[in-house]
Formats: structure tokens, C-alpha cells, sequence
């Protein structure tokens, strides 16, 4: 079954994604990182709309901690969010929060959720909704930075490598994963792409400035199934 599928641009590694009966948003920042377009953006997206958060970690450029404002008590909006969050949370009058462990599975309504474990704080997200399996990274990705100790490298490639080869027993619909520009390796997206073979693929983590995906687009083959989006709001219609 072919799924009409929109993916919206808000910032960093926020995204809303639009499916026929629900929308998800992922990685919602801190409200003080947003400028007053982007929250507009997200607020027309998910209004009156069945909407599911997720969040894959506490960094305030993944997670906002007063998350209740995006809530929608007449549509029952759901909050997915790592577990490493809950010591961050404070009491929500009426929000749906589900944690999920690394490794664990959630059946949240029709949707069914696994997290990975992250080299970096959290989880990683891999959604199977109607069939589509939809991964999102949040923030783990091959950091391959010169000043990692060998214990941090070690660590950071090993669970990098187990992830992608999980991830290749699977058929990705979607993936979003970063795409960082401050690394020469562009944190493990391209090997991302060339190993997981995704049908389409998301880059993140360009700290608002989504520019510098024009040079992340030199590398690869082929641009037709990549979302190189520019600026806030900026719109991808595909069939998955």
C-alpha cells in the first residue's frame, strides 16, 4: 500500500511528518531556540490533528522541557520520549507520556516503536505505522571527532556498526539521520545511505543553517530521494 507522506523543515533535527490520520513531531527544541515562524509553523502543522512527540533525548536543542504547551487534549496528543527524559520532567496535567529504554519495544495504538541505543544520550526511534518503517536517528551518527580518546572512538563506531547492521535486516521507508558539516565524515550519513539503502532520506543536525546541505548534496550519486530542504517550513511531498 502506497502512503502519501509529508515531511516539513523546522530546525535542527525537528521535523513534523504528516501521514493520512496522524502527524508525528520529532524532536521539538527549546522553545528559546525556535524563532516566532518556526513555531507557527509547527502549530498549523499539528493543530487539530491526532499528534505524536517524540523526543530522543534531553539536549535543549532535541527537547522542550515544557512540552505540554504542544499538547492537544481533544486529539489526544502522545508523547514518546527516551527514558534517560524522565528525570527532566515535570508534572503535566493530562499529557500522555510513554519512555522507552534502549532496546525496548512500545506498542502505542497502531503504531509500533523500538529504540536503539544512542553513542550519544538516548535513543534512536524505528516506527513501523501501515506497514512503513520510518527510522529517526535523534542524535546518534558516526561522531568522528580528532579529539575522542580510543575508549570514546571505540565506543562510538562499535555501537554505530551495530545499529546499521540492525537496521540493514530492516526495509527503511524513511530515515532521517545526521548530517553534521563540522565532521569530514559527515557523522556516518552517507555510509548511512549507502548501507541501509533507505527509499528516502532525511539529513539533520545543521543547527539552523541548512545551507550547508548544498555541499553535503556533492557527495552523493543521486539527489532525487534526499530532502534538501532551505529554509523553515520548506515542504517534501513523497509516496512511501
Amino acid at each position: 500500500m502506497i502512503i502519501k507522506v509529508t515531511v516539513n523543515y523546522i530546525f535542527h533535527n525537528c521535523f513534523v511528518l504528516t501521514l493520512p490520520d496522524r502527524v508525528l513531531l520529532f524532536d521539538y527544541p527549546s522553545s528559546n531556540m525556535l524563532g516566532r515562524e518556526a513555531k507557527q509553523k509547527v502549530k498549523s502543522l499539528i493543530e487539530g490533528k491526532k499528534t505524536y512527540l517524540f523526543s530522543s533525548h534531553s539536549h535543549g536543542d532535541h527537547f522542550e522541557l515544557d512540552f505540554a504547551q504542544l499538547g492537544q487534549p481533544r486529539f489526544n496528543t502522545k508523547f514518546i520520549f527516551a527514558r534517560e527524559i524522565e528525570s527532566y520532567l515535570k508534572p503535566q496535567s493530562g499529557q500522555a507520556v510513554y519512555l522507552i529504554d534502549a532496546d525496548d519495544t512500545l506498542q502505542l495504538d497502531d503504531m509500533e516503536i523500538h529504540a536503539f541505543s544512542s553513542n550519544d544520550l538516548g535513543v534512536a526511534f524505528l516506527i513501523n505505522y501501515a506497514g512503513t518503517t520510518i527510522y529517526f536517528g535523534g542524535d546518534l551518527a558516526n561522531w568522528d571527532w580528532e579529539e575522542n580518546s580510543p575508549q570514546e572512538a571505540e565506543f562510538i563506531k562499535d555501537i554505530w556498526e551495530q545499529t546499521l547492521q540492525q537496521l540493514q535486516a530492516y526495509r527503511i521507508d524513511l530515515a532521517f539521520s545526521n548530517a553534521d558539516a563540522r565532521l569530514k565524515n559527515w557523522s556516518g550519513a552517507l555510509e548511512f545511505i549507502a548501507r541501509v539503502r533507505p527509499q528516502w532520506f532525511v539529513p539533520m543536525h545543521t543547527f539552523g543553517k541548512p545551507q550547508v546541505l548544498k555541499r553535503f548534496s556533492r557527495n552523493l550519486q543521486s539527489v532525487d530521494r534526499v530532502f534538501l530542504y532551505e529554509e523553515v517550513g520548506d515542504e517534501w511531498e513523497i509516496d512511501i
